[in-house]
């Protein structure tokens, strides 16, 4: 091996870490977009004819717009919102500028615990496809699967009774 070949496996490599961290990041900015109820932020991380499935919720759906909605709709039932995303994992295509990441998701969901409402927790594994976008985090999410592993029942009929999830196909 030449000193230019080991050169350029490293700066291979390199690359490689970085966008693995960068998407590592990608979807704790998307947990704390959720949170924060951020829709810039939402528009930031997540690719405007994203993908989403939350089976447990409602059929499948497309486009941010409606990602966007669905938050506002939940905003008035849910004083907080928290989603402790971890165990992630990232596999990186050959090419560098797609990736499928894994992670485990908890989340808690406070629909007024200090007025009598209930304090709601779900716990699941999300798989998202990304892929390099013109934007200033470089990446953006194309896809969104969540498949619940438990959930609280009351998820379902005290958040998302009504929701504009419901119908949506993409």
């Amino acid at each position: 091996m030449t000193a230019a070949h080991d050169l350029q496996a490293l700066a291979k490599r390199l690359e490689r870490l970085e966008a693995r961290v960068a998407i590592t990041e990608l979807l704790a900015r998307y947990g704390r977009a959720l949170d924060e109820w951020n829709e810039d932020d939402m528009r930031l991380v997540i690719a405007d004819d994203v993908i989403a499935r939350h089976d447990a919720v409602a059929p499948p759906f497309k486009g941010i717009d409606i990602l966007i909605n669905i938050m506002r709709d939940l905003r008035p039932k849910v004083q907080a919102v928290q989603h402790f995303i971890t165990n992630t994992h990232v596999e990186l295509d050959d090419d560098g500028a797609h990736a499928v990441a894994r992670a485990f998701v908890f989340a808690m969901h406070d629909t007024g615990v200090s007025r009598g409402g209930a304090l709601l927790s779900a716990g699941g594994a999300y798989r998202m496809e990304v892929a390099r976008a013109d934007t200033r985090l470089g990446w953006q999410i194309k896809t969104i699967e969540v498949a619940e592993n438990w959930f609280d029942p009351r998820i379902l009929t005290d958040i998302y009774t009504d929701s504009p999830m419901s119908g949506q196909q993409p």
